[in-house]
């Protein structure tokens, strides 16, 4: 008796490890293969199940022979019930604590709003705990989750709504004017608080309707060079990494909103390793002080955070702090232009920490389309680390080209060229309600048009030099200008907080001049910043004709990007008389 226990035992395992191989081959086949459903099918026929799927994601040893993560909430609640999920200010949730309210929230969903699986959901939350429930509960429903900036205007909600479509509801938060402004109809904004008993535990657990199989899971907002809105598609594969696990138990500090892609990401990726995030109402605002930065180290050095992500208005108020946060062993900032003298004196507050600067889109998934990262201890931060976005990244994962045409220029000796990327693992699905859009994005081999003009130097680090649409032509000589060089140079002035360059029409109207849009630290002269142009080695016919001080610059609906739309016209209606000229 007990030989044929033992017997079926191993026949038992033995079933249950080629399950979870077929399992890891398929989920593989299909990363490769979108058009072949091979786990749909599988599932479909009964032949898979989807928890062999879970527990061959979610049990591979510390992720580290592989770097796999796939987002699954309820078995990682089961395997890290009681360990520290969220920490938000004086409130901390534990997976367990956490799980209660996601399924509290997705019984509600299910029943006030009859949400299911491929109905859109749509928030506008601060960087709060609220976020992550509806995060975790539309991942349970198996809904579509868009997360939108909670400060939008009502103009830029309603073309919002447009883009949109119908939503099953719209979840906001207790606090500021988003509850009135994202009204679709008076029955379906679902207004959610944590802290209160509007929440009561579900009697029962939802059925899970897992992402794994939907082709589309989130709608991420992009602006790009056409303006907001457009929705970019999320499919399941964005859920699954191929290196994020080997960070995955760290604990993240994130500044940003719900609504960017990099913070949502880490998200996805990190629950099942697990991590542990800390959050504070201030990482939502667009503008970040002394102070805020000063309670971000407090919390940092509280936790023993070892891995911060900002965007460029955070470091900027970090610099002005001189707290040290041994503790972090990992900086990454996101944005094409981290501001070098900001990230410089950052170095001596994270001095046990390697740094990251990248660059990608929103269609990239949360995955970095280039990189540099340089080491702990290495030195100073050198020049390139803030003139180029690093080299190809992940080439297992995508390929990239350049596409030069006879309007391009030449940059330090290299052809100018469309930088395409080509991505392996198909998580962006396309543009949603707008095929024409997805079609016009991809070329004939499937590369992604980024619209960003750039050069590889001999080491193939990748310059971007500027938008398609941003590109000048120089009213005499006839070459092409742009900003991005310009701005690279101005931001290394010490002296120089923040600055955009755009073009302005003469006085005749016929040729465009560049302006540069500073906002200065202190009293800084034109004499100095024309001496400064030159001595980065800028040609004359680039350096700007007029400089125009400014408070601050205005931002893109993310927060951390300058919008160069809006400024441009603010600049045409400037008069010339009111600009600093250089001559």
């Amino acid at each position: 008796m007990g030989t044929a226990k033992t017997w079926m035992g191993v026949a038992g395992r033995a079933f249950a490890g080629g399950a979870t191989l077929v399992a890891l081959l398929a989920v593989a086949w299909s990363q490769y293969h979108p058009t072949q459903p091979i786990l749909d099918a599988l599932v479909s026929t009964g032949l898979l199940k989807y928890s062999f799927v879970r527990r061959s994601l979610t049990q591979w040893p510390e992720y580290e022979f592989t770097g796999f993560c796939f987002l699954d909430w309820d078995n990682a609640v089961k395997m890290h019930a009681d360990k520290n999920f969220l920490i938000f200010e004086n409130q901390s949730f534990t997976y367990q604590q956490m799980d209660v309210h996601v399924h509290a929230l997705a019984a509600e969903l299910k029943g006030r709003f009859a949400v299911k699986p491929g109905d859109v959901v749509a928030s506008a939350l601060d960087l709060t705990p609220e976020g992550l429930a509806v995060l975790l509960a539309c991942h349970v429903l198996g809904a579509i989750h868009a997360p939108q900036s909670p400060g939008m205007t009502a103009s830029e909600v309603e073309r919002t709504k447009e883009a949109l479509g119908d939503v099953a509801c719209v979840i906001v938060g207790t606090k500021g004017p988003a509850a009135a402004t994202w009204e679709i109809r008076g029955e379906n904004v679902f207004i959610i608080d944590l802290s209160d008993d509007s929440l009561q535990a579900a009697s029962h657990r939802v059925t899970a309707h897992p992402w794994l199989f939907h082709e589309t899971v989130a709608l991420m907002p992009t602006s790009g060079s056409s303006g907001f809105p457009k929705f970019v598609m999320a499919s399941w594969r964005s859920l699954v990494s191929f290196d994020g696990g080997r960070c995955g138990k760290r604990r993240l500090f994130m500044t940003g909103g719900w609504q960017e892609g990099p913070i949502l990401w880490n998200i996805y990726w990190g629950i099942s390793a697990p991590a542990t995030y800390i959050l504070t109402l201030d990482t939502s605002k667009k503008v970040c002080t002394a102070a805020s930065a000063r309670n971000w180290a407090g919390l940092i050095n509280k936790h023993s955070i070892d891995r911060v992500q900002m965007y460029p208005t955070a470091s900027l108020a970090f610099s002005e702090i001189d707290v040290v946060m041994p503790t972090v062993t990992s900086v990454s900032v996101f944005g094409r232009a981290p501001n070098p003298r900001a990230c410089k004196q950052m170095q001596a507050l994270f001095p046990n920490a390697q740094w990251m600067h990248g660059y990608g889109m929103t269609e990239f998934m949360g995955q970095a389309g280039a990189a540099q990262i340089w080491p702990s201890g290495k030195g100073p931060l050198p020049d390139r680390f803030f003139a180029s976005v690093g080299k190809p990244y992940n080439s297992s994962l995508q390929t990239v080209k350049l596409i030069s045409d006879e309007d391009n220029s030449e940059e330090s000796g290299y052809r100018v060229g469309e930088l395409r990327f080509r991505l392996t693992y198909h998580a962006f699905s396309g543009y949603w309600r707008n095929d024409e859009k997805t079609r016009r994005t991809f070329d004939e081999d499937g590369f992604i048009k980024t619209e960003d003009l750039a050069y590889f130097d001999k080491d193939r680090f990748i310059y971007i030099v500027g938008r398609k649409d941003d590109a000048i032509k120089h009213r005499v000589l006839g070459k092409q200008l742009f900003p991005n060089e310009v701005e690279h140079a101005l931001i290394q002035h010490p002296e120089v907080s923040a600055v955009s360059v755009v073009a302005k029409l003469d006085q005749s109207g016929v040729g465009e001049h560049l302006v540069a849009c500073v906002v200065p630290v202190g009293n800084v002269s034109v004499d100095s910043l024309v001496d400064h142009c030159k001595q980065a080695g800028l040609d004359n016919f680039k350096i700007p004709t007029a400089f125009h001080f400014v408070d601050s610059l205005p931002m893109g609906h993310m927060g951390w990007k300058v919008s160069r739309k809006q400024l441009k016209k603010i600049i045409a209606e400037v008069p010339w008389s009111s600009l600093m000229p250089t001559l």
